[in-house]
Protein backbone atom coordinates (compact mmCIF):
# COMPACT_ATOMS: atom_id res chain seq x y z
CA UNK A 1 0.00 0.00 0.00
CA UNK A 2 1.69 3.21 -1.13
CA UNK A 3 2.30 6.11 1.25
CA UNK A 4 0.33 8.33 -1.14
CA UNK A 5 -2.73 6.14 -0.62
CA UNK A 6 -2.26 6.31 3.14
CA UNK A 7 -2.12 10.11 2.86
CA UNK A 8 -5.43 10.12 0.98
CA UNK A 9 -7.03 7.87 3.60
CA UNK A 10 -5.65 9.98 6.46
CA UNK A 11 -7.08 13.17 4.97
CA UNK A 12 -10.47 11.52 4.43
CA UNK A 13 -10.50 10.13 8.00
CA UNK A 14 -9.75 13.61 9.32
CA UNK A 15 -12.84 14.78 7.44
CA UNK A 16 -14.77 12.05 9.28
CA UNK A 17 -13.63 13.48 12.63
CA UNK A 18 -10.73 11.11 13.37
CA UNK A 19 -7.37 12.58 14.36
CA UNK A 20 -4.84 10.58 12.37
CA UNK A 21 -1.07 10.46 12.36
CA UNK A 22 1.05 8.89 9.62
CA UNK A 23 4.41 7.27 10.32
CA UNK A 24 6.89 5.21 8.33
CA UNK A 25 8.41 3.88 11.58
CA UNK A 26 7.17 0.73 13.26
CA UNK A 27 8.16 2.14 16.67
CA UNK A 28 5.69 5.00 16.49
CA UNK A 29 3.62 5.43 19.67
CA UNK A 30 0.46 3.34 19.51
CA UNK A 31 -2.96 4.90 19.13
CA UNK A 32 -6.41 3.60 19.97
CA UNK A 33 -6.71 2.33 16.38
CA UNK A 34 -3.63 1.35 14.39
CA UNK A 35 -3.56 0.65 10.65
CA UNK A 36 -0.45 -1.21 9.51
CA UNK A 37 0.21 -1.18 5.77
CA UNK A 38 2.19 -3.75 3.76
CA UNK A 39 4.07 -3.57 0.47
CA UNK A 40 2.07 -4.63 -2.56
CA UNK A 41 4.72 -7.22 -3.45
CA UNK A 42 4.64 -8.63 0.09
CA UNK A 43 8.39 -9.27 0.09
CA UNK A 44 8.91 -7.55 3.45
CA UNK A 45 7.95 -9.24 6.74
CA UNK A 46 4.64 -8.24 8.27
CA UNK A 47 4.81 -5.29 10.70
CA UNK A 48 5.04 -6.10 14.42
CA UNK A 49 1.96 -5.24 16.50
CA UNK A 50 3.25 -2.84 19.15
CA UNK A 51 0.21 -2.55 21.38
CA UNK A 52 -2.04 -5.57 21.78
CA UNK A 53 -4.49 -3.50 23.84
CA UNK A 54 -5.22 -1.23 20.84
CA UNK A 55 -7.34 -2.22 17.85
CA UNK A 56 -4.91 -3.22 15.12
CA UNK A 57 -5.77 -3.37 11.42
CA UNK A 58 -3.56 -4.71 8.65
CA UNK A 59 -4.15 -3.19 5.20
CA UNK A 60 -2.81 -5.55 2.55
CA UNK A 61 -3.84 -5.56 -1.13
CA UNK A 62 -4.01 -9.35 -1.43
CA UNK A 63 -2.98 -12.36 0.64
CA UNK A 64 -1.06 -15.52 -0.08
CA UNK A 65 -3.31 -18.50 0.58
CA UNK A 66 -0.89 -20.35 2.88
CA UNK A 67 -0.24 -17.41 5.24
CA UNK A 68 -3.29 -17.11 7.54
CA UNK A 69 -1.50 -17.76 10.84
CA UNK A 70 0.76 -14.64 10.87
CA UNK A 71 -2.35 -12.55 10.13
CA UNK A 72 -4.04 -13.58 13.38
CA UNK A 73 -1.88 -11.07 15.28
CA UNK A 74 -4.17 -8.33 13.91
CA UNK A 75 -7.78 -7.67 14.85
CA UNK A 76 -8.97 -7.08 11.28
CA UNK A 77 -7.33 -7.71 7.89
CA UNK A 78 -8.32 -5.20 5.18
CA UNK A 79 -8.02 -6.59 1.64
CA UNK A 80 -8.76 -5.06 -1.76
CA UNK A 81 -9.94 -8.11 -3.69
CA UNK A 82 -12.79 -10.53 -3.20
CA UNK A 83 -10.76 -13.79 -3.59
CA UNK A 84 -8.57 -12.78 -0.62
CA UNK A 85 -11.65 -11.81 1.38
CA UNK A 86 -13.33 -15.18 0.68
CA UNK A 87 -10.13 -17.10 1.53
CA UNK A 88 -9.67 -15.36 4.89
CA UNK A 89 -13.32 -15.84 5.80
CA UNK A 90 -12.97 -19.54 5.01
CA UNK A 91 -9.98 -19.93 7.37
CA UNK A 92 -11.71 -17.95 10.13
CA UNK A 93 -9.68 -14.72 10.00
CA UNK A 94 -11.63 -11.53 10.69
CA UNK A 95 -11.47 -9.57 7.46
CA UNK A 96 -13.09 -6.76 5.47
CA UNK A 97 -13.20 -6.01 1.75
CA UNK A 98 -12.41 -2.35 0.96
CA UNK A 99 -11.14 -1.80 -2.61
CA UNK A 100 -8.66 0.92 -3.47
CA UNK A 101 -10.16 4.41 -3.43
CA UNK A 102 -10.74 6.00 -6.84
CA UNK A 103 -11.20 9.75 -7.02
CA UNK A 104 -12.50 10.62 -10.49
CA UNK A 105 -12.42 14.18 -11.72
CA UNK A 106 -15.76 15.23 -13.17
CA UNK A 107 -15.23 16.14 -16.82
CA UNK A 108 -17.31 19.17 -17.72
CA UNK A 109 -15.09 20.45 -20.55
CA UNK A 110 -15.89 18.76 -23.83
CA UNK A 111 -16.59 15.53 -25.65
CA UNK A 112 -13.43 13.60 -26.62
CA UNK A 113 -12.10 13.37 -30.17
CA UNK A 114 -12.80 10.49 -32.58
CA UNK A 115 -9.73 8.46 -31.64
CA UNK A 116 -8.27 5.94 -29.19
CA UNK A 117 -5.12 5.92 -27.05
CA UNK A 118 -2.95 3.03 -25.93
CA UNK A 119 -1.19 3.60 -22.60
CA UNK A 120 1.51 1.10 -21.62
CA UNK A 121 5.17 0.18 -21.97
CA UNK A 122 6.79 -2.03 -24.61
CA UNK A 123 8.31 -4.44 -22.11
CA UNK A 124 6.14 -7.49 -22.81
CA UNK A 125 3.40 -8.77 -25.07
CA UNK A 126 0.39 -6.44 -25.26
CA UNK A 127 -2.94 -8.11 -25.93
CA UNK A 128 -4.57 -4.70 -26.44
CA UNK A 129 -2.05 -3.68 -29.12
CA UNK A 130 -2.30 -7.09 -30.78
CA UNK A 131 -6.10 -6.90 -31.00
CA UNK A 132 -5.95 -3.31 -32.24
CA UNK A 133 -3.54 -4.42 -34.96
CA UNK A 134 -5.76 -7.32 -36.03
CA UNK A 135 -8.72 -4.92 -36.18
CA UNK A 136 -6.72 -2.24 -38.07
CA UNK A 137 -7.66 0.25 -35.37
CA UNK A 138 -5.87 3.61 -35.45
CA UNK A 139 -4.12 4.29 -32.14
CA UNK A 140 -1.97 6.98 -30.56
CA UNK A 141 0.59 5.30 -28.31
CA UNK A 142 1.94 6.60 -25.00
CA UNK A 143 4.60 4.53 -23.23
CA UNK A 144 8.26 3.66 -22.82
CA UNK A 145 10.22 1.52 -25.26
CA UNK A 146 8.47 2.57 -28.47
CA UNK A 147 10.25 4.27 -31.36
CA UNK A 148 8.99 7.21 -33.38
CA UNK A 149 6.68 4.83 -35.20
CA UNK A 150 5.21 1.85 -33.33
CA UNK A 151 4.25 -0.78 -35.91
CA UNK A 152 0.86 0.23 -37.37
CA UNK A 153 0.27 2.95 -34.80
CA UNK A 154 1.56 6.45 -34.06
CA UNK A 155 3.87 6.91 -31.07
CA UNK A 156 3.27 10.25 -29.32
CA UNK A 157 5.37 10.35 -26.14
CA UNK A 158 6.44 8.21 -23.18
CA UNK A 159 4.11 9.75 -20.60
CA UNK A 160 0.68 11.27 -21.24
CA UNK A 161 -0.08 14.68 -19.82
CA UNK A 162 -3.04 14.78 -17.44
CA UNK A 163 -5.14 16.67 -19.98
CA UNK A 164 -4.44 14.04 -22.68
CA UNK A 165 -6.78 11.47 -21.19
CA UNK A 166 -9.95 13.50 -21.71
CA UNK A 167 -9.07 14.10 -25.38
CA UNK A 168 -9.42 10.43 -26.35
CA UNK A 169 -12.66 8.48 -26.68
CA UNK A 170 -11.12 5.43 -24.96
CA UNK A 171 -7.75 4.41 -23.53
CA UNK A 172 -6.58 0.83 -24.06
CA UNK A 173 -4.77 -0.59 -21.03
CA UNK A 174 -3.29 -4.05 -20.50
CA UNK A 175 -3.82 -6.14 -17.38
CA UNK A 176 -1.77 -9.11 -16.27
CA UNK A 177 -3.38 -12.53 -15.92
CA UNK A 178 -2.57 -12.31 -12.20
CA UNK A 179 -4.44 -9.02 -11.82
CA UNK A 180 -7.49 -10.49 -13.53
CA UNK A 181 -7.36 -13.71 -11.48
CA UNK A 182 -6.98 -11.74 -8.24
CA UNK A 183 -9.61 -9.18 -9.31
CA UNK A 184 -7.25 -6.22 -8.79
CA UNK A 185 -7.38 -2.86 -10.57
CA UNK A 186 -3.95 -1.75 -11.76
CA UNK A 187 -2.49 1.71 -11.29
CA UNK A 188 -2.80 2.76 -14.94
CA UNK A 189 -6.54 2.11 -14.94
CA UNK A 190 -6.94 4.20 -11.81
CA UNK A 191 -4.73 6.96 -13.24
CA UNK A 192 -6.82 7.19 -16.42
CA UNK A 193 -10.06 7.26 -14.42
CA UNK A 194 -8.84 9.90 -12.00
CA UNK A 195 -7.79 12.17 -14.86
CA UNK A 196 -11.19 11.97 -16.55
CA UNK A 197 -10.37 9.35 -19.19
CA UNK A 198 -12.29 6.23 -20.17
CA UNK A 199 -10.32 2.95 -19.86
CA UNK A 200 -11.09 0.06 -22.20
CA UNK A 201 -9.85 -3.22 -20.71
CA UNK A 202 -10.15 -7.00 -20.79
CA UNK A 203 -12.94 -8.28 -18.54
CA UNK A 204 -12.00 -8.29 -14.84
CA UNK A 205 -14.56 -9.48 -12.29
CA UNK A 206 -13.12 -7.13 -9.65
CA UNK A 207 -13.72 -4.14 -11.94
CA UNK A 208 -17.24 -5.38 -12.68
CA UNK A 209 -18.00 -5.58 -8.95
CA UNK A 210 -17.18 -1.88 -8.56
CA UNK A 211 -18.30 -0.30 -11.84
CA UNK A 212 -20.93 -2.71 -13.12
CA UNK A 213 -21.42 -2.08 -16.84
CA UNK A 214 -20.26 1.54 -16.62
CA UNK A 215 -16.61 0.80 -17.46
CA UNK A 216 -16.31 -0.71 -20.98
CA UNK A 217 -14.70 -4.16 -21.08
CA UNK A 218 -14.28 -6.87 -23.71
CA UNK A 219 -14.20 -10.62 -23.11
CA UNK A 220 -12.71 -11.80 -26.40
CA UNK A 221 -11.44 -10.78 -29.85
CA UNK A 222 -14.95 -10.76 -31.30
CA UNK A 223 -16.15 -8.17 -28.76
CA UNK A 224 -13.04 -6.00 -28.92
CA UNK A 225 -13.61 -3.91 -32.05
CA UNK A 226 -17.41 -3.43 -32.01
CA UNK A 227 -17.38 -2.14 -28.41
CA UNK A 228 -14.39 0.11 -29.04
CA UNK A 229 -15.89 1.53 -32.22
CA UNK A 230 -19.08 2.42 -30.40
CA UNK A 231 -17.15 4.96 -28.28
CA UNK A 232 -14.77 6.13 -31.02
CA UNK A 233 -17.62 6.86 -33.45
CA UNK A 234 -19.77 8.59 -30.82
CA UNK A 235 -17.81 11.11 -28.70
CA UNK A 236 -21.00 12.27 -26.98
CA UNK A 237 -21.74 8.68 -25.98
CA UNK A 238 -18.21 8.40 -24.56
CA UNK A 239 -18.66 11.66 -22.61
CA UNK A 240 -21.96 10.40 -21.17
CA UNK A 241 -20.31 7.15 -20.10
CA UNK A 242 -17.65 9.17 -18.26
CA UNK A 243 -20.37 10.99 -16.35
CA UNK A 244 -21.96 7.65 -15.50
CA UNK A 245 -18.62 6.38 -14.18
CA UNK A 246 -18.20 9.53 -12.11
CA UNK A 247 -21.59 8.95 -10.49
CA UNK A 248 -20.90 5.25 -9.80
CA UNK A 249 -17.49 5.87 -8.26
CA UNK A 250 -18.76 8.28 -5.61
CA UNK A 251 -19.40 5.20 -3.47
CA UNK A 252 -15.78 4.06 -3.98
CA UNK A 253 -13.82 7.32 -3.55
CA UNK A 254 -11.50 8.30 -0.68
CA UNK A 255 -14.29 9.70 1.48
CA UNK A 256 -16.42 6.61 0.99
CA UNK A 257 -13.40 4.44 1.82
CA UNK A 258 -12.85 6.43 5.03
CA UNK A 259 -16.50 5.90 6.00
CA UNK A 260 -16.04 2.14 5.60
CA UNK A 261 -12.93 2.26 7.80
CA UNK A 262 -14.74 4.39 10.40
CA UNK A 263 -17.65 1.92 10.52
CA UNK A 264 -15.13 -0.86 11.25
CA UNK A 265 -13.48 1.30 13.92
CA UNK A 266 -16.78 1.81 15.73
CA UNK A 267 -17.69 -1.89 15.56
CA UNK A 268 -14.29 -2.90 16.95
CA UNK A 269 -14.38 -0.23 19.68
CA UNK A 270 -17.66 -1.71 20.94
CA UNK A 271 -16.13 -5.19 20.92
CA UNK A 272 -13.12 -3.89 22.87
CA UNK A 273 -15.36 -2.34 25.56
CA UNK A 274 -17.19 -5.64 26.09
CA UNK A 275 -13.95 -7.55 26.67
Amino acid sequence: VSFKRLQKLSKALNNEGYRTVLSTKESFQSGLLNIYAVNTDQTAPLPTVLDSKAINFLWIPTVIENMPEPLRAYDVIIVENMPSFAHLKAVNVRTAYIPEAIDIKENTTKAPEYKAMYYGNKDKFSLALYLAGVANMSLDIFGQGFGKEADKHKFIREKPHKKDFINYAITLIDQSDEEIAQELINDKIIEVLEQGGLPYVRYNNGIAKIFGAALPMYRNEQEFLPKAQLFIDNPTFAANRRQELYNVVQQWNSQSQAKKFSELFEIMKKKLKRQ
